[in-house]
């Protein structure tokens, strides 16, 4: 899978919950809960996803 982001996201991320984007490489899809994201209209679809990476649960966020 590839992956993209916006490096100036990925830097305030960093900055506040202390965690790097490039993170998401570990991300075990496998056990994941993913759904769609339908809150509002964002012009994209996009879905959350609640998943370890280790031993740590992790919410990601992506479009495509």
């Amino acid at each position: 899978m590839k992956y993209e982001w916006d490096e100036n996201k990925n830097s305030k991320n960093r900055a506040k919950h202390k965690v790097d984007f490039n993170r998401v490489t570990d991300f075990e899809w496998d056990s994941a809960f993913e759904y769609m994201d339908d809150r509002q209209d964002y012009h994209e679809i996009r879905y959350c996803v609640l998943g370890y990476i280790g031993v740590r649960i992790f919410h990601l966020t992506y479009a495509y």
